[in-house]
């Protein structure tokens, strides 16, 4: 389990924020682009399909679907405000799902 209380923050890294929890070595990246966000995911399911999951929820009060890919090491993280990028999520989704469950990267 994640202790968020003792992240680090670094702002200073371009379209994304970065944090780094000591204790669980685990390295999260906020990304801002929802293609990027699938071109990791889906390397990150290319190199490791056992170990990564894949984790959404959905903020009612302020409106933010959250999608989140980690393989116990890295983790990619994407808030989703916009209404494209909710349907585009959606579609990205599925065939996230689609590799995870492939038989020949199993």
């Amino acid at each position: 389990m994640i202790d968020y209380n003792k992240l680090e923050h670094f702002s200073d890294l371009g379209n994304f924020e970065k944090f780094t929890s000591f204790d669980a070595q685990l390295s999260m990246v906020l990304l801002t682009d929802i293609k990027v966000f699938e071109e990791k995911a889906k390397e990150m399911i290319q190199a490791d399909p056992k170990k990564t999951r894949l984790t959404t929820k959905y903020k009612k009060d302020s409106h933010i679907f959250v999608m989140k890919i980690f393989n116990g090491k890295d983790a990619y993280k994407i808030n989703i405000e916009k209404e494209n990028d909710f349907k585009e999520s959606q579609r990205i989704i599925s065939s996230l799902l689609h590799l995870m469950t492939n038989e020949k990267l199993i």
